[in-house]
């Protein structure tokens, strides 16, 4: 399954700020082929890569790690048949943990 959200978005910003990806290699200190493969989707990048790539491009590192976690969630459970379920319970754990979380600051 392709990551091309992510990715997708990577090189839109990349053209926006009119770089080559040797360019946006040498300033990130990556190869040009992970940047190329992050781009077309054949690589999910680390959170960290990400959040140099929100740096560079100069974007909120908030809606390129919401996309990075979203196409991590995808590769890793997008092809199993209840992945709808899965999804729908950790967002309940989520929510719950989150709840518990609040209350004990709280106390």
């Amino acid at each position: 399954m392709p990551l091309q959200k992510l990715g997708v978005r990577l090189q839109y910003l990349r053209h926006k700020k009119r770089m080559l990806i040797r360019e946006v290699a040498d300033k990130l200190s990556l190869d040009s082929s992970i940047i190329s493969k992050i781009e077309n989707g054949k690589r999910i990048p680390t959170k960290q890569q990400v959040e140099m790539f929100a740096a560079l491009y100069d974007v909120d590192a908030r809606n390129l790690l919401i996309e990075f976690y979203s196409d991590k969630m995808c590769s890793f459970i997008g092809n199993e048949e209840y992945a709808h379920e899965v999804l729908r319970k950790t967002l309940k754990k989520i929510n719950s943990q989150y709840k518990s979380d609040k209350s004990t600051k709280l106390n």
